[in-house]
């Protein structure tokens, strides 16, 4: 088991983080590496490791857990080591997320700011992807009640979805265009898609089509060349469509 919970400790005051890892041993190497290089996100960590020096500094394992208990764990060693008086230096008082801090208008200007135009390397983006692999997410497991699913639908729809008003470019769907070729979804998932498209839950069960809208959409149609593979879909579709409403 390599999964766990850890702490970097600070040799001269003893302040200490604490975090937890799916992988201690690539955790550790991501901390080290972006504190050497200047760029680790929590800033008093990086202020103190600047001031007192690479050696003055330790990653020690705290305990061994598995990964369904790990933000359990570590949550409550925060809380433990507060208790006993001892400084530290994470940002979030609650284990796994960023609730419970506060960001000023200015703080999140300058976020927003700094990733304005930002272009990351293949490389760069080879490593995100890597550090992500083998995370649970954080809704994985959980079951939503009929109340908050809803909740959470409306609070997509409309003017609140975050693509509302905006309009891609052509490189931009192209770039999308791009990334879903040669996916291949399982049946199972095509079996949820479609279900999830019928009757009543389709996006636009119920609702009538203006003129205006009826022409953009016949436009935006015109001059597209379907591939006999395509015709051949459709058909199949259409068929196994009329064959239901005949049962």
């Amino acid at each position: 088991m390599n999964s766990g919970i850890y702490k970097i400790m600070n040799l001269v005051n003893e302040q200490m983080y604490i975090g937890s890892a799916v992988n201690l041993t690539k955790r550790k190497d991501q901390h080290f590496y972006k504190l050497k290089k200047q760029k680790h996100p929590n800033k008093h960590l990086q202020r103190s490791f600047n001031k007192y020096g690479e050696n003055n500094f330790i990653f020690e394992v705290i305990e061994y857990c598995r990964l369904i208990n790990l933000i359990k764990r570590e949550q409550y060693h925060i809380d433990t080591y507060k208790v006993k008086g001892k400084k530290l230096y994470n940002i979030c008082p609650n284990a796994g997320n960023c609730l419970g801090r506060i960001l000023t208008a200015t703080h999140k200007n300058k976020i927003s700011q700094s990733n304005k135009g930002k272009i990351l390397s293949e490389e760069h983006r080879k490593h995100i992807s890597e550090s992500k692999k083998g995370c649970i997410g954080p809704n994985k497991g959980r079951k939503f009640s009929e109340v908050s699913k809803e909740k959470m639908s409306k609070a997509k729809k409309g003017d609140n979805h975050y693509n509302y008003g905006k309009h891609l470019s052509e490189a931009v769907k192209h770039k999308i265009a791009e990334s879903n070729k040669g996916k291949t979804r399982s049946e199972e998932t095509r079996k949820k898609m479609s279900e999830s498209h019928k009757q009543e839950k389709h996006h636009n069960y119920g609702k009538h089509l203006s003129i205006e809208t009826r022409n953009k959409i016949s436009e935006a149609h015109k001059g597209i060349t379907l591939s006999n593979e395509h015709r051949q879909k459709i058909s199949l579709t259409l068929k196994n469509k009329r064959n239901y409403i005949n049962e």
